[in-house]
């Protein structure tokens, strides 16, 4: 039996290949959150972690949906598809560093996967937005909404930070926050930018804008939440930490997924109003 005798996956090593690693973070993650059912921990937690498993799944499969369209995106959008390539990689990182057993949780191992995990993730989500925006290069681009969605990401990804910076309550490692809460979010907010000004070029983006402002106050909650810190809505009357916990992770849940939506929207619109190939790219 050959490759061949797959089908169209089996005439496409390149493809057959992110399939595996799509179905492998896919077990992986779904093991995971199985465990958590199993061993009693809170459905909010459980559900907080299926939330994050379905991010991690869909930026493996994205790989193989850019080569379902095109079969040659490796050689025709090598900065797109270089940049999915390394967001695949990192959630296998990801999922191995998550799936280190309990004595290996604080060696150099973990410690090894996770800086690998905070330089990838900014790097592989730059170049994505850099092969998008090559896609687009003949159209004019909206360089004051970069600027908005830049502010809007930073926001997302800081005001929970902030807030426990000013009350005393965190401790940051400057490098790793840098990467995840700064760089990061810029990188997204880059790559967003080229989707939603392509979004722009047909119809107003309105779903988008929507989502990313429920987004943010949900956001800035969870982080007063997991602070410990009182929001208007309890003052007058205190709720107990148990109840606190269950918020701050239905909280992020639902913050997770509206930003996931809003993207996943804009990447579809993106596709509706750009050409599917251009050569050299």
């Amino acid at each position: 039996m050959s490759l061949a005798d797959l089908g169209p996956l089996g005439r496409a090593p390149l493809r057959l290949a992110f399939v595996a690693a799509a179905a492998l973070v896919a077990v992986g993650r779904g093991w995971l959150v199985r465990g958590d059912l199993v061993d009693g921990v809170p459905l909010d937690i459980v559900a907080f972690s299926a939330a994050s498993a379905l991010v991690s799944v869909l930026i493996v499969s994205l790989p193989t949906a850019l080569l379902v369209r095109n079969p040659e995106a490796y050689r025709t959008h090598r900065l797109l598809f270089a940049g999915l390539g390394i967001g695949a990689a990192i959630e296998i990182v990801r999922l191995a560093n998550q799936a280190l057993p309990v004595d290996l949780a604080e060696t150099a191992l973990h410690s090894n996967l996770l800086a690998v995990a905070w330089v990838g993730v900014p790097i592989g989500t730059i170049l994505v937005g850099l092969g998008l925006l090559r896609l687009r290069s003949s159209g004019p681009t909206r360089r004051g909404l970069l600027i908005v969605l830049a502010a809007v990401f930073l926001a997302i990804a800081l005001v929970p930070a902030g807030i426990g910076l000013m009350t005393e309550q965190v401790t940051i490692d400057p490098l790793p926050f840098a990467l995840t809460s700064i760089v990061g979010p810029i990188a997204a907010a880059f790559a967003a930018w080229v989707a939603v000004d392509a979004w722009l070029d047909r119809e107003e983006p309105r779903t988008f804008w929507t989502l990313i402002a429920a987004a943010l106050p949900i956001q800035v909650i969870a982080g007063l939440l997991g602070l410990g810190l009182p929001i208007p809505v309890y003052l007058a009357a205190p709720l107990d930490p148990e109840t606190l916990n269950v918020l701050f992770f239905s909280s992020a849940t639902i913050s997770t997924l509206l930003v996931l939506w809003a993207l996943a929207l804009a990447v579809v619109a993106y596709g509706r109003h750009t050409p599917p190939a251009i050569e050299g790219a």
